[in-house]
């Protein structure tokens, strides 16, 4: 028996709920619930080929990827092509507890991937 791959349905940021904030982790829908992970158990997973998520607005899956950027950092990407596609997921802001819109910022999006964590 595998190992499942956790389908990624948003972000953190930071500075908290920021369009333009660093992805500092990562929403994930295991076993039907939402979960926030860190960016180092993020960067783990994506390592370890265990993080997918579906390019918005078309419903093609890619793999998330942890890349060493300058200073040996790792940023959370997804595979492929230049684009990072995880900087179009919505973003979930711990500090109000709702949804934003990475394409419409400033007005929280309350629907959001499955509602409320």
């Amino acid at each position: 028996m595998g190992v499942a791959i956790a389908q990624v349905v948003g972000t953190v940021r930071s500075p908290e709920g920021q369009v333009a904030g660093a992805i500092a982790g990562l929403v994930v829908r295991e076993h039907g619930l939402l979960v926030v992970i860190d960016r180092l158990e993020a960067s783990r997973l994506a390592g370890d080929g265990l993080l997918a998520t579906v390019i918005p607005g078309t419903s093609c899956p890619t793999l998330v990827q942890a890349v060493e950027v300058a200073g040996g950092d790792r940023e959370l990407r997804t595979e492929g092509s230049g684009e990072n596609h995880l900087l179009l997921l919505p973003i979930w802001d711990r500090r109000h507890a709702w949804w934003v819109n990475p394409l419409r910022p400033g007005r929280p999006h309350l629907g959001g991937p499955g509602g409320a964590l």
